[in-house]
Parts: C-alpha cells; structure tokens; sequence
C-alpha cells in the first residue's frame, strides 16, 4: 500500500506536506462536481423542453444581469468578511436559493421556473467556482497551483463520470426535478468540507506573502486601468463571448436531434459523462505538463486552439454539404473545447491571480467572475440576437463570427502572457524608482527653488546651486555671489570652488573683498586660491603674503593657487615652501605637503607621494592615499594597493583607487596575480573592481570569471549583478559554458549530500554541503542574470532564498518564464522544493551523474580545492572523529594546503588517526 501511494505521489509530483490539502480539495471538487452536473442537466432539460433555443440569447442577457447584481453584493461584502465567513456565506446562500427552486418545482409545473433555473444555472456556477478556487488559491501559491490545479479539477471530473453515466438511470427512477435535491445534497457536503478545511488549514488564510500593506484593497477603477489587470479582463471577455457562442450553436444542434425530455436528458448524462473523461485525462496528466512545458500561454490558447480546428472541420464539412457530420463534429467540438476551457484554460486563470498583492486578489477575481464574465454573457446573447433576427444567421454562418473570436481571444492570450511576467517580477520586487528633472519654467518649480536657496540648511542650499549648475542656467553666476553671503562658512567654501571651476569673472572683486574681511581661516584660504585662478599672474603680490601665515588654511590657500596659477616666479617660491614641508622632520608637515599636493591636483606632481605613501607615520600615509586618489596618476597604483593590506589604512586606499577609475585596472591586475596574494585579498581586489565602472572593468571582472576559489567566484559574479551586467557577442560563450560546469557542480554536490545526510555522525559535513549547494543556486542565478532580464532574475534570486514557500515559488515562476526551454530543463529542478533523489533523477539527461561510493565522494571533498574550506575541513574532521585509517594518505596531503583551516584540521586529523594507529598495534 505505501509503494503504490508513493507511485501515486511521483506520477502527480505530490510533494510532501501537499497530501492532506490536496485530498481535502479533491474531495470538495468532487462534491462541486456533483452539484453542478446535477443541476444543469435539470436546468438544461427542462428549459429546452420547454422553450427550444429561441430565448437562450435572452437567457444569456438575465444571467448577465443578475450576476452582476450578485457580483457587486460578493464585491460589498469581501471588502469586509474574512474569507473564510465569505466562503461559508456563499455556500449558504446557494444551498437556500437551491431549495427553494426544489420545493417551488414541486408545487407547481410553471414554465417560468424552468427560465428562472436556466438563468439562474450561470450564476450557480460562478459563485461555487469562486467560492472553491478562492479557497484553493489560498491553500497553494502559484508553483503549487501549476502541478496540482489539474488534478484538484479531477474531483470534479470524477463526479461528472459517475453521475453522468449513471444519469439515465437516475432520471429513469426519479424525474428531471429530483436531481436538484442531489445538486443540493452536494452543495451540503461541500459546506461541510469547507469547515473540515478551516479547521485544519485556517491558518493559511491570514498569511501574508509581503511586508505590503496587505489590508489596502485598490478600487474598481483601479483594479480596472492596471495594465495587467486589464488585458487579463479583456481576455476573460473575449474568451466567454467564443464559448458561449458555441454553446448556442451546440444546444442548436443537440435540439434539432433530441426533441424529447428523456431524451435531452439521457443525452446531457452521457454527454458530461464522457466530457468527464476527457477532463480527467486533460487534468490528472495533461494540464501539468503542459503548464510546466510550455507555461501560462499553452494553458490560455488550448481553449482557443480547439476551438478553432473544431470549427474549422464543421465548416469544411458543411462547405461539403454532410450535414451530419457538421452536427457530430460540432458536438466534439464543444466536448473537447469545454474539456479544455475547464481543464486547462481555468486553472491557468487562477495561476494569474497569484502575482495580484493579497488585497487584490479576491476582489479582483470577483470582478472577472462576476462583472467581466456575465458582461461577455450579455454581450454573446445580443450578438446572438443580432445573428438570428437581424442577419438571420444558421449554425453555419454563426460559426465564422465565432471563428473571428477566437483568432481575438488568441491575440489577447499573448499580451496577457507578457503582462504576467512583468506582474511576477513586480510582486517579487515590489520596487519603485522615481526620477525627474527641475524645469525653470515652471512657476512651482522657481518656487520651490528660491526657497532652497534661502534655507538655512547648507546641504539644501548646494542642492539648489547643483541643480541650476547642471541646467546651465544663465543665473548660476548671480546664485553663486548671493552664496557668498551664506551665513554658513560650507556654503561660501562650495560658492568659491563653483566660481573658481567656471572661471567666473565677474566674482573677482568680491573674492578680493573675502581674502580680507572673511573671519573664517578656511573660506579665506580658499579665497586666495580662487583669486590667483581668476586673476592669473596677477595675483603673486596679494598671495605670496600669506606663503608664511599662521594659519595653515591660508598657507595651503596661498601655495596650492601659486603652484596653479601664479606664474614662473609663483610657482618657484611656492614650490620652495612645499619642498620644505616635504623634508619636515614633524609628521604633522609632511601630513599638510600630502594635503596641498591633493588640493593642487596635478597629476604629474605625483613624486613627492611616492615617498609619503611609505611613510612611518600612519597619518600622513591616509593623506597621501587621499591625495594620491585626488591625482589619480596610474603610477602610484601599485603603491596604493601595498597599503590595502593595512586595515587602518584600507578604507582610505579603496576611496583613493576607484578614483582612478579604469587607469586603476593594470595595477589591480598585476596584485591579482601575485602568488602570495591570499584569497580575502583578491575578493577585496575584485570588489574594487566592481565599484570602478565602466567597459574595461568589466572584462576584468568576466576575465576572473574561471577560478577555481569559491569566495572569489562569488565576488565577481556578485559585483557582475551589481551592474546588472548582460553577456553580448563572446561574453554569452563564457557565460553559458560557466553555467554548464556550475549545473554539473552543483549535481556532484547534491548526490555528496544525499551519501551523507544518512547518520549523525555526518550531520556536520550534511550542513557543509547544504550550504556548498545554496552557493551553487546563487551561482547559477547570478549566471543566469547575465543572459536572461537582469534585475527580474536577480530579484527572484532573493525571492528563492526566502524560507517562504510563496516567496521561493514566485520567484521559480519568475524564472520558469523568463529562461529559454533548454536551459529550464537543467536548471528549474535545483530551485525546486522536492526532495535531493527527485531532483537528481530530473537531471540526469543534462548533468552526467557518475555512480560514486562514499569513501570515493569523502577523498574528493578533502582535496578538491573549488569548494570552501569549510566544506573540506568537515570532511576531514569526519574522518578524524571516525578514525577511519582509509584516509590517513589523503588527510597528510592536504597538511600544507594554502588554506589555513584545511591545514589545522588535517594536522589534527592525521594526530587523531595516529594515535588509533598506535593503539590498534599495541
């Protein structure tokens, strides 16, 4: 019994933890099932007994009606029930509303209760479906819902068979009206399955699946102009037009056959019957796969696709005048088109609610189901109207408008199916970026602006100066001078270093008025040097004054814009007064030479700091770096990364390299190679790498793409996201082929791990190569990043890390879109939550999986040195702790390995296995 449950679970992919949830659905569906057959087959026999197909257009157009009416009151109440009361109230209103059509039919033969039973049996419908599929929407996130809605449908489909072949024989024994006493029975049986339900799972329908306000409902007009929202409407439209269109031309037919109410109800029995072993076979093997295969577009165009070959044939036939045929064809047709639009078409429907916020999804459902769908119903009867009494269209004719639908509804599947991706990749990332740019010509706007520069907040003022700077508008000079004014000494310094970088002229005798008034030692210093910039040669006499100034604000002033601007006479005495400082024995001299050096920022002044980059105090070293960053010549490169490996220092050289930028590339690469460079320092040059941009770096980076250490690996494909990086031309090569040896990577390490989570003893190493197998799925996502939508991946790959089921199964559905068939099929098993042997067993066509024993598998885990040395310092403290002599040799050659941990847990390791040598002989 427990290998055939276990057949059964891996035939369906039932995951473990899905049982109870799906049995519970089943049984449910089963129940609908009943109660829907039941209650058409009474519906549909007694009003076309009664009435023919004339008024079945008008029937449309009151279902219509009354399912919007009844569509806005579920709307009303939704806002405020739970949903499980809302649940509960729905069953509860339909299980009165069917008895009282029981009892009436029993009192009395009147013909309007047959009008009202057919209207009624569309709204009958729509109600127990959102009831059961909110539920189920509930109970499985959308992964879960691509394998196994299918099968939940299989209840349904299941009851159908058993009632519908058994229907001759029960309207044989009970009449037409009895079966709406079955149909109520089966309402009951799901009202009771419902509590069983909210007893055991009621804790899933108050989860949350984001930290989103989850109790913000959006509102009609909202839900109505969401782009995604809107195309899902529209195909939902369009899609009920084409099937109620072929309904009317099926009932048609099936009414010119069958003329009396045994036999219209004989005929609906086995009709369902066998329509229900259609849906069995479409939903319990077909819909999964086909979901899997091929995605959500294969689920919205099977419907369609059916429906249009069906046509198609009828109209070829009737072109061939067999009339028969038309009418056998067209009964298939709507067999299979229904099988289809219920077995495959509706569960999709239901997987494209999954990216809605938690607050949307229910209402928006309600929506579609009881305001969009009843719409397309009324749309079908006047269009039907208009056929048969304007245009006095036959079958025949009827079915070439239907065929225009379909080709609509097709087109419409696809923009749906390009919405939903960028509805998951929204509902994973729930990211909102804004941008804008001032316009002057705006009167709020200037507003806005003359209000930032009167702020007394110094960062708001710059903004404002930044931002007008940045328009190039001609007031910026204007600005600037008011700046001078600030009350706030940070705001004058930004003022004079704007004026001296755009040469303003004009601002000459103010900064003259500066040098002399301005109480503050720093905005006077810089005055000086703003001076010698604007007035050139001029300036020597004015500044030279201050070369010997107590204050070192004024002297930097003073020798960084002689040195700049001061002429040949400048630029010697200046120079002479840096020399000095240069040769200073006091620190604190040679710290302010590295300053004025910085501030000078001339490259080919980058000598001196060859020298203060190596000096012994620690002060002057972090000025030179800023400096030496300030100058950015290439030439200083190779001193500056000596100065990495200080971690006082560190900081202060990765700011002085990224302001090289590129020019830095060269110097990081020569240090990259150097043998004795650890591996935490080439993770550190590689994240340097990273904050440097542009082409150049990232070649660099795709270059040191192929190492073999785990920590730098990840740091370069980590820094390659960063940048949200896309492989073109040779790139896509390396990239796929990295992708490759990472999917048989991560393969070996999912069958280690399956050896070794079998006894406690080897619990630790089982962590080790969990964690060796999460790197690898970051790996693979990063890989996949940079040949699939970058940001969509890279969002889902923090969805996938998650703990959250939901979050973990929208970001796989994320990926299951967005990458091409051949590269799912070796990668989607890796992200999936089924157990280490399923997935190893779904890899086996794209990752060769070589039969290993499990002392074979520990030897390559000691010495392989792509993993991490923690993963390999486990395996060796298993051999240790066991005392296993088998893998003495194997532990003494990685005594010297370059990894420090390696190294001290094998010197353990081979004391360990020596001393049980030791014992064993003795």
């Amino acid at each position: 019994m427990t290998n055939l449950r276990r057949g059964f679970l891996s035939i369906f992919d039932v995951r473990s933890g899905e049982g109870q949830v799906l049995t519970l659905l089943f049984i449910t569906a089963f129940f609908k099932g009943a109660s829907i057959l039941f209650f058409e087959t009474a519906a549909n026999t007694k009003f076309l007994s009664d009435f023919g197909v004339s008024l079945l257009p008008h029937v449309y157009i009151a279902t219509a009606i009354i399912s919007v009416v009844v569509g806005f009151g579920y709307i009303k109440y939704e806002k405020t029930v739970p949903p499980l009361s809302l649940m509960k109230g729905v069953l509860a209103f339909l299980i009165v509303i069917m008895a009282g059509f029981y009892f009436l039919m029993l009192l009395t033969p009147a013909k309007w209760l047959s009008l009202g039973l057919m209207v009624w049996k569309g709204v009958h419908w729509v109600l127990i479906q959102i009831e059961f599929w909110a539920v189920a929407g509930y109970l499985f996130n959308v992964r879960q819902g691509k394998r196994l809605f299918g099968l939940v449908a299989t209840g349904d489909v299941l009851s159908n068979i058993l009632g519908g072949f058994g229907m001759p024989w029960i309207v044989a024994q009970t009449g037409t009206v009895h079966l709406l006493l079955i149909a109520g029975v089966g309402l009951g049986f799901c009202f009771v399955m419902l509590m069983v339900t909210e007893k055991t799972q009621g804790h899933r329908f108050a989860r949350g699946e984001e930290s989103e306000e989850v109790g913000t409902r959006r509102s009609l007009l909202q839900l109505c102009r969401d782009r995604y929202l809107s195309y899902f409407f529209i195909l939902s439209l369009l899609s009920c037009v084409s099937f109620f269109l072929l309904d009317y031309i099926f009932y048609d037919q099936v009414k010119s056959v069958y003329t009396n109410e045994a036999t219209l109800a004989s005929f609906f029995g086995i009709f369902f019957a066998v329509l229900s072993l259609v849906k069995l076979v479409a939903s319990g093997v077909v819909v999964a796969r086909l979901l899997a295969r091929f995605g959500v577009v294969a689920g919205l165009v099977a419907a369609q696709a059916v429906a249009f070959l069906g046509v198609f044939s009828a109209l070829g036939l009737a072109a061939l005048a067999l009339v028969g045929g038309f009418l056998w064809v067209l009964i298939g047709t709507k067999l299979f088109h229904e099988a289809a639009t219920s077995s495959v078409e509706a569960p999709t429907f239901r997987i494209l609610y999954q990216p809605l916020r938690p607050a949307d999804r229910l209402r928006a459902q309600a929506v579609r189901e009881c305001i969009i769908e009843p719409t397309a119903i009324a749309l079908a009867g006047l269009l039907i109207l208009l056929m048969t009494e304007v245009w006095q269209f036959a079958s025949v004719g009827m079915s070439y408008v239907l065929v225009a639908f379909v080709g609509m509804t097709v087109v419409s599947a696809f923009l749906v199916r390009r919405e939903y991706v960028t509805a998951l990749i929204r509902a994973i990332s729930r990211r909102r970026l804004f941008s804008g740019l001032l316009s002057f010509e705006d009167a709020s706007s200037r507003r806005i602006l003359e209000e930032t520069l009167k702020s007394d907040m110094p960062v708001e003022v710059m903004t404002g100066l930044k931002l007008i700077e940045r328009a190039d508008h001609p007031s910026l000079g204007q600005r600037l001078l008011r700046a001078l004014e600030h009350p706030d000494a940070q705001v004058r310094r930004y003022a004079l270093e704007r004026i001296e970088a755009n040469h303003l002229d004009a601002a000459t005798d103010r900064v003259v008025s500066l040098m002399e008034t301005e109480s503050d030692s720093e905005v006077r210093g810089d005055a000086v040097r703003v001076f010698c910039a604007l007035s050139a040669g001029e300036a020597f006499d004015a500044a030279s004054l201050h070369l010997d100034s107590a204050k070192k604000p004024l002297r930097r002033g003073a020798i960084v814009g002689l040195l700049r601007s001061g002429g040949l006479e400048g630029v010697l005495l200046a120079g002479s007064r840096l020399n000095d400082l240069l040769k200073s024995s006091c620190p604190e001299e040679r710290q302010f030479a590295a300053e004025i050096i910085g501030d000078i920022g001339r490259t080919t002044f980058y000598r001196p700091l060859l020298e203060l980059l190596n000096d012994v105090n620690g002060d002057v070293r972090r000025a030179a770096l800023v400096a030496a960053g300030r100058l950015s010549n290439p030439k200083l490169v190779a001193s500056i990364i000596e100065r990495l490996r200080e971690p006082s220092l560190r900081e202060a050289a990765l700011k002085a390299l990224v302001s090289f930028g590129e020019a830095a590339l060269p110097g990081l690469a020569v240090a990259f190679d150097r043998e004795e460079a650890t591996d935490g320092e080439r993770v550190q040059l590689v994240r340097l790498m990273g904050r440097i941009r542009g082409e150049s770096s990232t070649r660099s980076l795709l270059d040191y793409l192929i190492v073999t250490n785990r920590r730098v690996q990840y740091a370069v494909l980590d820094e390659l996201g960063g940048r949200n990086f896309h492989a073109s031309g040779d790139a896509v090569g390396l990239i796929r082929e990295n992708l490759r040896q990472e999917i048989h990577g991560a393969v070996w390490i999912l069958a280690a791990l399956l050896e070794f989570c079998t006894a406690e003893e080897m619990d630790l190493l089982a962590n080790a190569l969990k964690w060796e197998a999460r790197h690898s799925r970051e790996r693979i996502l990063f890989l996949l990043s940079f040949l699939y939508p970058s940001q969509a991946i890279l969002d889902a790959k923090e969805k996938l890390c998650s703990d959250h089921a939901d979050m973990r199964a929208n970001g796989l559905e994320v990926v299951d879109n967005l990458v091409s068939q051949d590269v799912k099929a070796m990668t989607l098993p890796l992200f999936s939550d089924i157990p280490i042997d399923q997935q190893l067993s779904r890899l086996k066509d794209h990752a060769p999986q070589e039969p290993h024993d499990r002392e074979a598998l520990q030897r390559e885990l000691i010495t392989n040195t792509v993993l991490f040395p923690w993963t390999r310092a486990c395996a060796i403290y298993l051999a240790g702790k066991c005392r296993d002599m088998r893998f003495m040799d194997t532990v003494r050659s990685v005594t010297n390995d370059p990894s420090p941990l390696v190294r001290e847990t094998a010197a353990w390791a081979v004391s360990a296995l020596s001393s049980a040598a030791g014992m064993t002989k003795a």
